[in-house]
């Protein structure tokens, strides 16, 4: 097969996490996250600052307003293009891109099966990674290497903002 993603089968996880999100769970770690619900997994991550090594030895720090680790970036721009720029007749909030894929492990990756989301105007759009399709499905989208190609990426991206748009929505109407 010629797109055969030649890694040990523990390794390709993460690895396609890697290529997405420019970092990665380690999911041979003995060490598991405390439990902690849905809403304060969300918190953990947003609150926790996100950091790693880069290719010249320096630590860098992830800014989930402008992410430009692995393809994120990418991802990130296709959804904020499609979001309007007033909301309720005041320019938009920050489209935040948060990461929850990473070491140590994470609560919200660990128990709850999200490897990011999306938070934008009080509402959040949760996204997993995987190299293949799968049938239960604990996130709101699924990323998968067919998802994240160049002629794709726009309709995910439109996909993950009409997510967002409706939930405002449904929000501002309660």
């Amino acid at each position: 097969m010629e797109n055969e993603i030649l890694l040990p089968p523990s390794s390709r996880g993460s690895w396609w996490e890697n290529q997405v999100f420019g970092v990665s769970s380690n999911k041979e770690s003995p060490e598991l996250p405390s439990y902690l619900n849905f809403y304060e997994s969300m918190q953990e991550v947003m609150w926790t600052p996100l950091e790693r090594t880069g290719p010249d030895g320096r630590l860098e720090r992830y800014d989930p307003t402008d992410p430009n680790w692995g393809k994120s970036g990418q991802l990130w721009f296709e959804v904020k293009r499609n979001l309007p720029l007033r909301v309720g007749g005041v320019p938009r909030g920050p489209l935040f891109l948060h990461i929850a894929c990473r070491a140590p492990r994470t609560s919200l990756d660990f128990y709850h099966g999200i490897d990011a989301f999306f938070f934008w105007e009080g509402v959040y759009a949760t996204i997993d990674v995987s190299l293949l399709e799968k049938e239960e499905l604990k996130a709101d989208i699924l990323i998968t290497p067919r998802e994240m190609e160049p002629e794709r990426l726009g309709s995910l991206g439109h996909e993950i903002t009409q997510l967002l748009k409706g939930r405002r929505s449904k929000k501002d109407r309660e």
